[in-house]
């Protein structure tokens, strides 16, 4: 076996074990570091009513200090997709549902509670801690859900002995080929 070829065989199996390392790494997703924990933010388009289990099992829910957090560091980094008012806004961070009695009406109205960001005109940043009476569970409007992001796994055993074998074939080669040339 020439240099030239146990050359071109080594580049091969080492472009294979690249490829094959950097294919199984994740593609790059939204992901935000909120007090100390890594999240992959994205959004969900639809109404609470459709929505509500799983914008009831986010982290932040019952938390308004946690969902301002989350709705600051996300900031308007997904877009300003809903119309509040007169203001757009980022995905809404649902944290909470508010019974909230209507004067002179004898029924019981639920209100949400959500944390959102705005862009003001000037440019500054402002999160908005709010229930919004016109806020209505059946309108459709655009949601933050997190997924935490779990920590780097160490490699798998197997590519482990996988790298190993071939570092022991490249050395051996490299022994072959030395005796040979010295038999020469």
């Amino acid at each position: 076996m020439n240099l030239k070829h146990l050359l071109s065989l080594s580049l091969g199996t080492l472009t294979v074990l690249g490829a094959s390392v950097l294919s199984s790494q994740e593609a790059d997703a939204a992901i935000f570091t909120v007090n100390g924990t890594q999240y992959d933010i994205t959004t969900v388009t639809g109404s609470f009513n459709q929505l509500q289990s799983q914008l009831e099992s986010q982290v932040w829910w019952g938390n308004t200090t946690l969902a301002m957090d989350f709705a600051s560091t996300v900031g308007s980094s997904l877009g300003k997709p809903n119309l509040l008012g007169l203001n757009l806004v980022s995905p809404l961070f649902a944290y909470n549902t508010i019974l909230q009695s209507i004067p002179l009406r004898p029924s019981v109205r639920q209100t949400l509670a959500v944390g959102a960001v705005e862009q003001e005109l000037l440019g500054s940043t402002v999160t908005l801690v709010n229930t919004y009476p016109s806020l209505s569970s059946s309108i459709s409007y655009t949601w933050a859900i997190a997924t935490e992001v779990p920590e780097e796994p160490v490699p798998e055993p197997l590519t482990i002995l996988g790298v190993s074998t071939v570092v022991g074939f490249g050395a051996a080669f490299k022994r072959k080929t030395q005796s040979k040339t010295q038999k020469s």
